[in-house]
C-alpha cells in the first residue's frame, strides 16, 4: 500500500447531496396549487408532487453515507437501504468511474461451500454501482495498489457487463410496470372514490 492510500485508509467518502432549496420551492408551489385545484384534479396534482418528494428523501438518506475505503476492504453503503456491503480488495476484478462520478466495482463474491462436498464453488461476479460521490476520482486514486494489480477484467469489458446488466433491469422493470400500473391505478381509484372525489362506477 503506498504512502496516499495508507493516509486514505478508513476514509468516509460521501455520496454527493443537491441542494434542497428548488425542491422545496417547488414542493411549496405544488402543495399551493393542490389547495387552490378542484377536488376532481387533486388526485392529479398529487402525483406530480410525488416526483420531487422522492428526489427530496433520496438527497436526505445520502447525507453522510458513502464508500468507505479501509485497509483490506471497500465498503459500499446504499443509500437508500443502509445495507452495506462489504468487497475484500484482493476480490476486485475491475473499477471505473462514469462521466456522472459513479463508481463501478466488479468483485468476485465467494459461495460457501455445498452441504457434504469438499471443494468450495467457483465465485460469482458481482457489479456494484454506488450513488454519485463528492469525490470519485479521489477515491479511484485511493485504492491501494493490491486493488489495482490484481485486477483481471479489463474496463471495456466491465462496461459492457454494466451494460448486459442496466439490459437486464430494463427488462424486469418494464414487467413489473406493465403488471403492477393496472393494480396500482385501480387502488388508486377505488381510494380517490372512498375520499369521495369522484363516482368509480361512473367512469
Amino acid at each position: 500500500m503506498t504512502a496516499n492510500a495508507a493516509a486514505d485508509a478508513n476514509r468516509l467518502y460521501c455520496y454527493r447531496v443537491e441542494p434542497l432549496r428548488p425542491a422545496l420551492i417547488l414542493i411549496g408551489v405544488l402543495l399551493l396549487v393542490t389547495a387552490l385545484t378542484p377536488a376532481g384534479w387533486r388526485g392529479l396534482v398529487a402525483i406530480f408532487l410525488s416526483g420531487p418528494l422522492v428526489w427530496l428523501l433520496l438527497q436526505v438518506l445520502r447525507r453522510r453515507v458513502g464508500v468507505t475505503l479501509r485497509a483490506d476492504r471497500i465498503e459500499v453503503r446504499s443509500s437508500v437501504t443502509r445495507g452495506l456491503r462489504r468487497i475484500s480488495l484482493t476480490q476486485i476484478r475491475s473499477a471505473l468511474l462514469l462521466p456522472d462520478d459513479r463508481l463501478v466495482i466488479a468483485y468476485w463474491q465467494p459461495r460457501p461451500t455445498t452441504p457434504g462436498g469438499s471443494d468450495p464453488r467457483p465465485p460469482r461476479q458481482r457489479i456494484v454501482v454506488t450513488a454519485a460521490l463528492d469525490d470519485a476520482p479521489g477515491l479511484l486514486a485511493a485504492l491501494p495498489k493490491i486493488a489495482l494489480t490484481t485486477q483481471d477484467l479489463s474496463a471495456d469489458k466491465l462496461r459492457q457487463a454494466l451494460q448486459i446488466r442496466r439490459a437486464r433491469r430494463l427488462i424486469y422493470a418494464v414487467l413489473i410496470i406493465l403488471i403492477g400500473i393496472p393494480a396500482v391505478l385501480t387502488l388508486v381509484l377505488h381510494l380517490l372514490a372512498s375520499l369521495g372525489v369522484f363516482n368509480v362506477s361512473a367512469l
